[in-house]
């Protein structure tokens, strides 16, 4: 009853198989005997094809080989296998199947299966499979190794790390399991971890590209962009073709805003993958440099007269909204620069300081990386407090003139000779503006 299914399957089950496949050999395909010696010679044949890459030539043979000795298991395997290859995924899966149920625990078939699962993106049926081949032989590491992956793209971290410790605990040189963990602290934002682990990958072989990828992701992430600009730089240039490694390199140009640069490889990403959906949108990012962050709040506060205010009876009733609108650009190199706009209205309708104010700062503000280990702080600014008249102020005998319009700034520098040690300087000369008086007054505050 098999063998009629699986005749069945070869002929009629797989459409997009015989839609493709002529019946029987073509005029120029040549022909074998039937003994023994001829059907090993065909599927010594339709090996060659298939390593050759002649994935179709390979599939018509072991067609021909089954439709003569329908129960030959190895052609049936190797067919399946052919037909994974030319990315004929139903008609593979559909074999697969049909073999394990004559052979349910066929290592070899369950193996295929698992794998052509994964390429097919059916990813939870892929774990299931390897699950089964864990349960018939439990301490296969490379078994073990493709569950905990397949964990991870399912983004089941807690199952992988699992996994993955078990391996490491009694492989603790098993690159995979090491190079997966490491991955798994990226993914989850522990780059202290991540980076201990490539650290250690790269001591087993300095010249790992996986490990050192990894590491300039590392880097990169941390802000640390010279050093994930070494690395990345140096992958590209061994490894033009790989898109992982340009990819990682046009991302740190774009944070390091060095727009042509990181165009010049987004295009070479692009021809080694082409309509990549993240390309696409890292060029959106480079062509358009700008983001507009806006923000507004409220808040109140209500004071009552301490044991201090001999006499007093009213309290302070102290209200601040605000609304800021900040241009971030990136049109200069190795610079982030910002336009910043704030209003800050501040009202005290009763208590000792009465009426509003409303102070509103323009500025500009830019970061500029020199080198690796010197990024140069500054800005500038406008602020511009009210209401500009003469006030009266409690305690003083005339009324005092508040001030209009007053200059604000900033300069710093942050120096970083090591990773692990960064020395920061600034000077700052900015507005207070927490109370309804300090505005009025437009007081402005120096700090080194």
């Amino acid at each position: 009853m098999r063998t009629v299914a699986l005749l069945l399957l070869l002929a009629a089950g797989a459409p997009a198989l015989s839609a493709q496949t002529p019946a029987g050999p073509s005029s120029t395909y040549p022909t074998y005997p039937t003994g023994p010696t001829g059907r090993e010679a065909m599927k010594a044949a339709a090996r060659s094809r298939a390593q050759s890459g002649d994935f179709e030539g390979a599939i018509r043979i072991y067609k021909q080989v089954l439709a003569m000795y329908p129960g030959d298991l190895e052609a049936q395997i190797q067919l399946a296998r052919v037909l994974s290859w030319n990315r004929e995924y139903g008609a593979s899966i559909s074999l697969y199947q049909e073999i394990l149920k004559g052979s349910p625990h066929d290592a070899e078939a369950l193996e295929g299966l698992a794998r052509v699962y994964a390429w097919a993106g059916r990813l939870e049926q892929a774990l299931e499979t390897y699950q089964t081949l864990l349960a018939d032989h439990p301490p296969n590491s490379g078994y073990q190794l493709e569950a905990a992956r397949l964990e991870f793209a399912l983004k089941d971290y807690a199952a992988t790390r699992d996994a993955v410790a078990s391996l490491l605990s009694t492989q603790p040189e098993n690159r995979e399991a090491r190079l997966l963990l490491a991955r798994l602290d990226l993914r989850e934002g522990r780059f202290p971890n991540a980076l201990k682990q490539f650290d250690q990958l790269l001591e087993q072989n300095p010249s790992d590209p996986e490990a050192l990828h990894g590491k300039a992701q590392v880097d990169y992430y941390q802000g640390r962009l010279g050093e994930a600009y070494e690395i990345a730089a140096k992958l590209v240039n061994e490894n033009p073709n790989d898109f992982d490694d340009v990819f990682l390199l046009a991302n740190i140009e774009r944070a390091r805003r060095d727009r042509y640069g990181a165009l010049a490889l987004l295009d070479r990403a692009e021809r080694l993958s082409p309509a990549n959906p993240d390309v696409e949108e890292a060029r959106d990012k480079v062509e358009w440099p700008f983001v507009l962050h806006t923000t507004a709040s409220f808040a109140r506060e209500i004071g009552h007269p301490g044991p201090a205010d001999v006499g007093s009876f009213s309290s302070e009733d102290l209200r601040t909204s605000s609304f800021g609108t900040t241009l971030e650009l990136g049109a200069l190199p190795r610079s982030d620069s910002f336009l910043s706009l704030k209003y800050l209205p501040v009202s005290s309708p009763s208590g000792g300081i009465r009426g509003a104010a409303a102070p509103s700062e323009f500025a500009y503000r830019q970061a500029t990386r020199l080198a690796s280990f010197l990024t140069v702080r500054g800005g500038a600014g406008l602020v511009r407090f009210g209401p500009g008249a003469l006030e009266n102020v409690p305690g003083q005998p005339a009324p005092v003139s508040t001030a209009t319009i007053r200059p604000v700034g900033f300069a710093g520098m942050s120096l970083s000779p090591r990773r692990d040690f960064s020395l920061d300087f600034g000077w700052s000369r900015s507005a207070i503006d927490s109370t309804p008086l300090s505005v009025r007054l437009g007081v402005v505050e120096s700090r080194l």
